[in-house]
């Protein structure tokens, strides 16, 4: 796989590594039977699938920034600790969108279902939950390990569980949906809900954790992540309303269909007047969708430019990203920092050419 950088092909290997022998040792200890072996077998697909790594290269990056040295015991540690705590995010992201497909392979809690009767839906996902509970358990137990090799192992610690509180809070909003708060909120206090839900913990929180680690952390640093972290969910806010439900995993329109927050949605009620969206509101957050509804929505995306215009806040956010990184000391941190952003551009560029609905 392509890296951000060169250097990290050792550590990413060291990392990959301890996390597959720590879910060896979790599945080892755990209960008897043939459903713990499906439901840790596929943990381990998903931990092994595509698209996964992105964090600890974001641990590895701010290290090799704060002048750390990629070699350095509990380092690998660590940056597992992230990695786990980010699967047991999606073994319960899962649960909640209902997600059939995690990674190109199966979901925790659909693959425990196969091995149960079809009238026993709430078990498998009640399941899916403790096997998210454990990783969760896991992952502190290697932030605490790793960490306690480094002199800022306790504070890069603390970045990473405020991040997580982060979006739980910021998950909460996302599932009150638009009957909640989020309708009275400001243009500014909305982008902090949809850095809380998923950007800030995704890319600025591992960032920074590995600076941390061996050094305090400048501010610009947490600036760039804010704004790459918007991007990032305004990106996958995009992407799950143009793929088809049979790549993602779930409806493509299910933030809608649940009422729930994202950029599109709130770029669609910016569009609105008051009385068209007091029109529509009481079709979203209802679990189901009717066609005529739906049929609705997309005509709006259209009407309104609703892809262009998320596309275009997500090239602000990464364009303020760029800057940033620019002023920056030549050396591999801003390097890295712009290949993160010139990657994230490139599927902005492949979202553009996406069919519309």
């Amino acid at each position: 796989m392509n890296w951000i950088r060169s250097e990290f092909n050792a550590p990413i290997k060291a990392i990959q590594a301890r996390i597959e022998a720590d879910l060896a040792g979790l599945e080892r200890a755990g209960p008897p039977g043939a459903l713990w072996s499906t439901a840790m077998g596929a943990v381990r697909d998903i931990a092994t699938g595509p698209s996964r790594m992105v964090r600890p290269q974001l641990a590895l990056l701010g290290h090799l920034g704060a002048g750390g040295d990629l070699s350095s015991p509990g380092l690998a540690t660590f940056c597992a600790g992230i990695e786990l705590m980010h699967l047991f995010a999606l073994v319960h992201d899962d649960v909640m969108d209902h997600g059939t497909v995690r990674r190109g392979v199966s979901t925790v809690h659909r693959a425990i279902r196969s091995k149960l009767p079809l009238s026993e839906v709430s078990r498998s996902e009640h399941l899916a939950v403790l096997i998210g509970d454990l990783l969760h358990s896991r992952s502190i137990s290697l932030l605490l390990e790793g960490g306690g090799l480094h002199p800022g192992g306790g504070a890069a610690m603390e970045v990473i569980l405020q991040a997580s509180c982060r979006a739980g809070f910021g998950q909460f909003l996302d599932l009150q949906g638009w009957d909640g708060p989020a309708e009275d909120l400001s243009s500014s206090a909305f982008r902090g809900v949809l850095l809380d839900k998923g950007g800030h913990h995704s890319i600025t929180a591992p960032l920074v954790a590995g600076w941390r680690l061996c050094a305090p952390v400048p501010e610009e640093l947490v600036t760039w992540g804010d704004h790459v972290g918007l991007a990032f969910q305004g990106l996958d806010d995009i992407q799950d309303i143009l793929e088809s439900p049979a790549t993602l995993g779930k409806d493509n329109l299910q933030d809608l269909r649940e009422g729930r927050l994202s950029l599109v949605g709130r770029l669609l009620r910016e569009q609105l007047d008051d009385d068209e969206w007091a029109d529509l509101i009481p079709s979203l957050g209802r679990g189901v969708m009717p066609t005529e509804v739906r049929m609705r929505l997309f005509h709006l995306f259209r009407r309104h430019s609703l892809v262009e215009r998320a596309l275009e806040v997500v090239r602000q956010e990464l364009a303020d990203a760029r800057r940033i990184a620019g002023a920056l000391p030549a050396g591999p941190l801003p390097e890295g920092l712009q290949e993160i952003g010139s990657r994230l551009s490139g599927f902005a560029d492949r979202l553009e050419t996406m069919p519309r609905f």
